[in-house]
């Protein structure tokens, strides 16, 4: 998980996620079999809800930012965003963390 989310980032010159919704659902097709079932099937059944848990992320885990202008500046979790976007895009229409927390700034 943490290799295809690194590797869809490189591809991204700008770092700019919500611009790049469409080469993150083609990369989607690269996270694991038994994961692409599950959350295709979540989608096809419209689940309420389901959880997703145990994704090998990373061992190097950056600690939480004071707030988000701090995250930007720094990317902390830039690569748990990408894991997220890239299992999102499967189940619906993605959104990005960078578009949530945007509404809420001044």
């Amino acid at each position: 998980m943490a290799s295809l989310a690194d590797r869809t980032l490189g591809a991204m010159s700008d770092g700019d996620l919500v611009g790049h919704l469409d080469e993150v659902r083609v990369a989607s097709e690269n996270l694991p079999p038994r994961l692409r079932r599950f959350l295709v099937e979540s989608r096809v059944t419209e689940s309420d809800i389901f959880s997703v848990s145990g994704l090998p992320i990373g061992s190097d885990l950056p600690p939480t930012s004071a707030g988000w202008t701090a995250a930007q500046r720094t990317g902390a979790g830039l690569r748990e965003q990408m894991v997220l976007l890239l299992c999102g895009s499967l189940v619906g229409d993605p959104f990005t963390l960078v578009r949530l927390c945007s509404r809420f700034q001044g």
